[in-house]
């Protein structure tokens, strides 16, 4: 791939996003907690992706950004406040960014609604979840976020932005947290979604 090229071409990246389950529902705390995904997680988006989140591709954020907030815009409800799944700090400070928060910025820019990146935090540091079974993600992330100032979320419309939405578990997670600090409702968008395919999914933590 020469560097500056956009890694998906105009037609395959047409048929990804008309190929792409876009809704799912799962549950949290006895609330819905709605997942939007723009592509599904093949090896074009995957390529995409890791460009972005491991190849310090900070310029796709812009293309795929572009494309999250357009799907939001059309078929999900309006967001009282975005705000990125977090990564703890010191893998933060490793690779220099977060993807989440790179792509949350251009959506809530796209929106008009406020970018709030410092409302949810990764209080613990978690192993890497590429390569787990659902099960080893769920119990990895549990009590891995908290809303630190519950003031910003509560009584909010929250969007989480991510990246890959795989299992769903750092969502279910996150939005456990945010319900917990009293945000009126959760909706989850990301760029592409592997494993999260069902259409309606209980999990409570």
């Amino acid at each position: 791939m020469p560097g500056g090229a956009w890694p998906i071409c105009g037609g395959c990246l047409d048929s990804l996003i008309e190929a792409a389950p876009r809704l799912h529902v799962l549950e949290v705390l006895g609330r819905p907690l709605p997942v939007w995904a723009v592509s599904v997680y093949d090896s074009r988006a995957r390529s995409a992706v890791h460009l972005l989140k491991y190849g310090g591709r900070r310029d796709l954020a812009g293309p795929l950004g572009e494309l999250v907030a357009a799907l939001v815009a059309a078929e999900a409800p309006r967001p009282g406040i975005v705000v990125p799944v977090p990564l703890h700090a010191a893998r933060r400070r490793r690779r220099g960014y977060n993807q989440a928060g790179l792509l949350a910025s251009v959506v809530a820019r796209r929106l008009g609604c406020p970018d709030l990146p410092h409302a949810l935090a990764r209080v613990h540091a978690t192993g890497p979840q590429a390569g787990s079974g659902a099960s080893s993600r769920r119990l990895n992330v549990i009590g891995a976020f908290a809303a630190p100032r519950p003031d910003l979320v509560a009584r909010r419309r929250v969007l989480l932005v991510d990246d890959v939405l795989t299992t769903g578990a750092t969502a279910v997670a996150c939005a456990a947290a945010l319900f917990r600090a009293g945000a009126a409702a959760v909706d989850v968008a990301a760029f592409a979604a592997a494993g999260v395919t069902t259409k309606k999914r209980r999990e409570n933590l």
